[in-house]
């Protein structure tokens, strides 16, 4: 899945359907991500 993808889905609050991602997201996380 392209980053900016993930980007979209991080601004959208779906963080939940990426496994990766369904852990809860820190600023730090959010600047790596």
């Amino acid at each position: 899945m392209p980053a900016n993808n993930t980007r979209a889905k991080l601004k959208a609050g779906c963080l939940f359907e990426s496994p990766q991602l369904a852990e809860p997201v820190s600023p730090r996380d959010k600047g790596a991500a």
